[in-house]
Parts: C-alpha cells; structure tokens; sequence
C-alpha cells in the first residue's frame, strides 16, 4: 500500500518534474516536429512528382505535334526544375526521335550525349546509349557507335546491342566480326522482343554475300594398288 499522503504524492510528482520536465518536453516538440515535418515532406513530394507530371504530358503533347521548340522548353524545364524525375530522361529521348524524324541527326546525337547524364538508373543509360549508337552508325560515325555501345552494356539488351555492332562492324568494313555479332544477336532473337529474326536473318545473308567463297580442294584419290 502507499502510505504516502496526497500532498506528499504531489510534491513527489513536483520534485519529478522539476527533473524531468524539460526532457519530457522536448521528447514531445521532437515527435510533433517529426510528425508533421514527415506529412509536409511526404505532401511537397506529391506535388513535386505531380507537376512533373504535368510537364512531361506537356511534353508528349508536342511531341505527337512534331513541336520541337515546345518539346524542347519542356525539356529544358524538366532538367532545370525536375532534374530527379525519370521524365527528364525520357523527354530526352522524346526529344531525339524528334530531330531524328527530321534528319537532324547532329541535333539528335547532341540530346541523346546529355540525356545520358539525366538519369543514374543503369537500364535507361542503356537504352539511351542504343539509340545514341544508332544515330552515330546513321550519321557515318560507327567507330562512336561501337564505344557508346562498350561503355553501356546491359544484359536485357544485348541482343539489340549485338546487332548494333554488327550495323557499325559492317560500316567499317569489317564482315568477320559483323557476322559474329549478327549471328549472337539471331541466338537470341527467339527469346527477345528487341529485335527481329527476319531482318537479323536478312543482315547475316547479306554480309555472307560479301565474303569471298573459300574453294575447297578435292581430296586426292587413291592411288592405284600396283
């Protein structure tokens, strides 16, 4: 049983909060502080993530319009504003097939070098980097397009990729290696959807058609028992 008489309880409960009360009110402002600091990042987030949004529809809607200096103001406002979103990168690309659509191919290899350095995730780097070694194969660059295509490998796009070298392989002239690499890309050309088997097959014949034909030699008969 307590003892203790009320006023004792009280002035027990006094000294301990002379000790502790400060402590106790500072537990309570840092919870609120957190608390609400939380729900205030977590809501700036939202919006942050909802204008890009709305920047990157923006953006697609000039795109389908083939308005290249309004996609290219979105663009810029994306990277300037929303440097974090995904979108940034995908303008980007957005952006490129644009210039590339139009023959700019200079233009869209410009976009396509700085698109690389809008996003950290490794798959999109590498996706941008084929489309990249595309454009530089296309604009007679295909020494680039075999080291862009070095610098970013990744395993989901190696079929792509292996066609691709095949493409620059062929521009420099270089039909061994070519075919190597057509050949890797036709493997897996059944398990992809990057690439398409008929124009793989179509490539591999004709960098067939310009090697030259290795005679081989009859075996000699035998020779008559005597």
């Amino acid at each position: 049983m307590n003892d203790l008489t009320e006023e004792q309880q009280v002035e027990q409960l006094r000294e301990w909060w002379a000790n502790n009360g400060l402590v106790v009110m500072l537990g309570v402002a840092v919870f609120i502080a957190g608390f609400f600091g939380t729900r205030y990042w977590r809501t700036s987030q939202l919006r942050h993530a909802e204008a890009a949004s709305a920047v990157y529809e923006q953006a697609g809607e000039a795109a389908a319009a083939a308005d290249a200096q309004t996609l290219l103001a979105r663009y810029d406002t994306l990277k300037r504003d929303y440097a974090d979103s995904p979108y940034v990168a995908q303008t980007g690309l957005r952006l490129a097939a644009l210039h590339l659509n139009k023959g700019e191919l200079d233009a869209a290899e410009s976009v396509l070098q700085g698109a690389l350095s809008d996003t950290g995730d490794t798959a999109t780097r590498s996706l941008i980097a084929t489309r990249l070694a595309r454009v530089q194969i296309y604009a007679d660059k295909p020494e680039a397009g075999l080291q862009t295509l070095e610098q970013y490998p990744y395993a989901a796009y190696q079929s792509l990729i292996d066609e691709l070298r095949g493409d620059a392989l062929v521009a420099l002239a270089r039909a061994d290696e070519a075919l190597s690499a057509y050949e890797a890309a036709a493997a897996a050309a059944p398990d992809s959807a990057l690439v398409d088997p008929m124009l793989i097959g179509m490539k591999i014949a004709k960098v067939k058609s310009t090697m030259p034909v290795v005679d081989v030699e009859p075996e000699a008969e035998a020779a008559d028992d005597s």
